[in-house]
Parts: C-alpha cells; structure tokens; sequence
C-alpha cells in the first residue's frame, strides 16, 4: 500500500496527535515526560521528550529505544492519518549530541587514514549514521568513503584518495582482454 505524505496544513494536527500519543506512550512505560513537537519548514517534525527523570532509558544503548518508539510512533500516524509523516523523536537533544559524536569519529579517523595512509573501518552503524559520516567527509580532499557488509553489521570504511583516484585506480587494474596475454600465451 502506498501513503501520501501528509501536508503542510496538516502538520498542526498530527504535530498534536504525536504529542498526545506519545505522552500516553511515555506514561504506561511509567515516564512522566513533556513532548513539545517542533515542525520545520521542509515538513519534518522533530518531537522533543523533556523533562523526565531518566532520559538514558528513553533513549537506550545507541539510541535503539529511541528509534522503536519513533517506528511505533510513525506507525500509528499513517494508521490514523493513512499518510506518511517525517517524524525525528529526540530526548534530551541527543541525536545533535549523536551527530556531533559522529562527526567527531569521522575527522579522527580522516586523521588516522591520512597519518597511516591505510583504510578505517568504522564500527557497524544504521542507515542515519552512515549518511551523516558520507555526508561529512563528502568534501575531504584526500580521502572516500564506503559502506561494507549487510544488515546489522554494515559499516563504513574511510580510504585514502579521492573517490576519481580510486576509481581511476580500479580501472587501470582491470587488464584489458584484448592486450593481456592468455594463460596459454605464458606456457
């Protein structure tokens, strides 16, 4: 089934029932908490938990509970509103603190990349964080970046060179069929 994105006009409504439902939400986890919903020009709505005593189990190892109560929570709007709505859900501002922590891993591992001239992986990361450590490092001179592996484990590696260089690389160590001698040529 396809959904909608939900309008401009609408945000005001959804922003309260986000409000309202995750308040609920945060109570039968037995969290006393504030949710203010702040929309944003570009349509995405960012729901700030406040003032509840212990934010660290809201948010969760890596910010996991975070995240599900997001999902729970996007969910119920396209349940009730039968449209997609761009929703962050933060406490205690922890996904600018997050964003800041990954970009600080980034330029440190640009340090080690360009200090060792070998490739960094970083540890296994989601869809999010990978993109904020691409987005980062996209304009860094001597170094690209990549994603490996699948799933949970997928992660990014940061390389010496740039992305041309290591592309140009890649094709110049591709032996061309016409001019590589077979193996029958060698015997």
């Amino acid at each position: 089934m396809e959904f909608d994105h939900i309008a401009q006009n609408e945000l005001a409504d959804v922003g309260a029932y986000c409000k309202e439902t995750m308040e609920t939400i945060l109570e039968k986890m037995d969290f006393k908490g504030t949710v203010t919903p702040n929309i944003k020009e570009d349509g995405r709505m960012i729901l700030q938990v406040s003032d509840c005593l212990d934010m660290g189990l809201i948010i969760g190892k890596d910010g996991n509970t975070l995240r599900a109560l997001q999902t729970i929570l996007r969910v119920l709007v396209m349940k009730k509103f039968s449209k997609k709505a761009h929703i962050l859900l933060d406490a205690d501002n922890y996904l600018l603190k997050r964003e800041e922590a990954l970009k600080d891993t980034a330029y440190a591992a640009v340090e080690r990349v360009e200090k060792t001239r070998r490739k960094v992986q970083l540890k296994p990361m989601n869809s999010v964080e990978r993109r904020i450590i691409h987005m980062t490092l996209q304009d860094e001179p001597n170094i690209h970046t990549y994603s490996i592996g699948e799933g949970q484990d997928r992660r990014i590696v940061i390389a010496p060179g740039s992305r041309e260089q290591n592309d140009a690389f890649q094709n110049d160590a591709q032996p061309n069929d016409a001019l590589a001698p077979s193996y029958q040529d060698a015997q």
